[in-house]
């Protein structure tokens, strides 16, 4: 039982440095970072300049739901705004050439945002509504950066027997998972 559990830090720790080294502390990607601030800076412009004009078009709308709905569809216009101006900044750079990846993972960032937002106002209760909020965004992340495999192959493997019974990390984040849908879904 404690050989499953013991993890080599220092290796993992050689790892992570050796990955930022030659992945994120590269020229291109400086460049890729540059372009990521500059689309989301415009997007926050466009956002400071637009969405004071659609929350007064919004007080307009009489009927309650509809106008409960309008205000929060104006709410997500900064991430729109954002996949909008990504998307146009990671298509004009592939047809220079030039791979612009974090473009596209913002962009996947930002629509987990928008889809996290939509899914999380049916949930009236704020625990479980915040949990499910945080266990998505780690999905999300965890997917977006290619390690979602890895890390429920990881959490698959730390696990005990009891009896006939495997219980593991992966199965009883799943359980609990099932849970609360059960629960609250």
């Amino acid at each position: 039982m404690q050989d499953t559990l013991s993890v080599d830090w220092q290796k993992y720790q050689t790892l992570a440095w050796n990955w930022i080294n030659d992945n994120v502390l590269t020229a291109q990607m400086a460049v890729e970072l540059g372009l990521v601030v500059l689309s989301l800076a415009c997007a926050l412009a466009l956002h400071l300049l637009f969405h004071p004009r659609l929350v007064k078009l919004g007080e307009q709308i009489t009927m309650p739901r509809l106008s409960w709905s309008y205000r929060k569809l104006t709410g997500l216009f900064l991430p729109l705004a954002g996949i909008v101006l990504l998307f146009t900044a990671d298509q004009l750079s592939t047809m220079a050439g030039y791979d612009a990846g974090l473009c596209r993972i913002v962009i996947k960032l930002l629509f987990a945002w928008i889809v996290i937002s939509l899914v999380t106002q049916v949930i009236g209760n704020r625990l479980v509504r915040n949990a499910f909020a945080a266990v998505i965004w780690i999905i999300a992340a965890l997917s977006i950066f290619g390690v979602l495999g890895q890390v429920s192959g990881s959490l698959g493997a730390a696990g005990f027997s009891l009896g006939e019974f495997e219980i593991t990390a992966l199965g009883v984040i799943k359980g609990i998972l099932a849970l609360g849908a059960m629960l609250y879904g």
